[in-house]
Parts: structure tokens; C-alpha cells; sequence
């Protein structure tokens, strides 16, 4: 059942500020890692990154997603779930993601109007382009971030 079907009322356009977006990011991946976070520019190499997303379903049908490289999610398991960074496996850098998905999508959902609820996060590898990944969608917002050295993007989208 595709997560539109899931509301009775009538689909909404989002109209979401970037400003929104930075301090919301900034807030959740601050308080989870203990480092600063900030806003960069996007990064060329994406090889081996992992992509979190979590869907929206409501008023306002839409997707949030998250870039980073796989030595971000690392850190995030390490501060997550208190491993020595030789401690971190596979699913535990999915887990560590996933979480951090769900938050940060959580937070951006409330700059939407109406009953807006989060489906379960999702993590896998980057197979196509990033660029590619938004075929049939609109991209809303997409902004670059760097926190604990690393480089990571959220983009939000919805259907159209």
C-alpha cells in the first residue's frame, strides 16, 4: 500500500526554508554526536556511502534522506551505542544511521502542515548516482553538512 493511500486528505505542497532545515539538522546531530555541525558544500567522491531514508505519509507525501560515508555512520555508532570504533560492524553503521535518519526526519516533518506521520527509516548503499536517486520527485531541499569531520547531505523531496 503506497503511503498516499495511507490519508484521506488532500495532498499538500511542501514549502520548507532552508534556515528551517540548518537549524533543525544542527539541533539533532549536535545532540546525538557532541560536535558541531555545519553547513558545507557537497562533496565529489560518494563511493561506498550509505543512504538513510524514511518516508512520510499524510497531507504531505513526502521523503527524507540522508547521504554520508560509511566513516560517518562508523562514528555514529561509536557515540550511539558507546563501541570502540574497531567494535563497529555492518549493522551496527546501518542501525547508528537509521537512527539518525529517523530523528532528523522526525524534526523536519513538524515543518509541515498537517498529521504527517514517519515510516520506519531504511538504510542501504549508494548504487546510483545521488542525483539519480530522485527520479519521478521533487527535490524540496537539499543542502551539505560536515560534522565530526565528515561530510553528509539531507535532502527532503515529495512527488511531482
Amino acid at each position: 500500500m503506497s503511503t498516499e493511500a495511507l490519508s484521506t486528505e488532500a495532498p499538500i505542497n511542501a514549502q520548507i526554508e532552508d534556515a528551517d532545515v540548518e537549524e533543525l539538522v544542527a539541533m539533532v546531530w549536535e545532540s546525538v554526536i557532541g560536535e558541531p555541525v555545519y553547513q558545507t558544500g557537497p562533496e565529489g567522491d560518494r563511493s561506498g556511502w550509505l543512504v538513510g531514508t524514511v518516508d512520510v505519509a499524510g497531507p504531505w507525501p513526502g521523503e527524507i534522506a540522508i547521504l554520508a560515508p560509511t566513516a560517518l555512520a562508523d562514528h555514529l555508532a561509536v557515540v550511539l551505542f558507546a563501541l570502540d570504533a574497531d567494535q563497529v560492524t555492518e549493522a551496527d553503521r546501518t542501525d547508528a544511521l537509521g537512527e539518525l535518519t529517523n530523528m532528523t526526519g522526525g524534526n523536519l516533518k513538524a515543518l509541515v502542515e498537517g498529521s504527517n506521520q514517519l515510516g520506519l527509516p531504511e538504510v542501504s548503499q549508494l548504487t546510483t548516482g545521488w542525483d539519480e536517486a530522485v527520479k519521478g520527485r521533487t527535490v524540496l531541499v537539499e543542502m551539505w553538512f560536515s560534522a565530526a569531520g565528515h561530510s553528509f547531505s539531507v535532502r527532503i523531496t515529495q512527488p511531482g
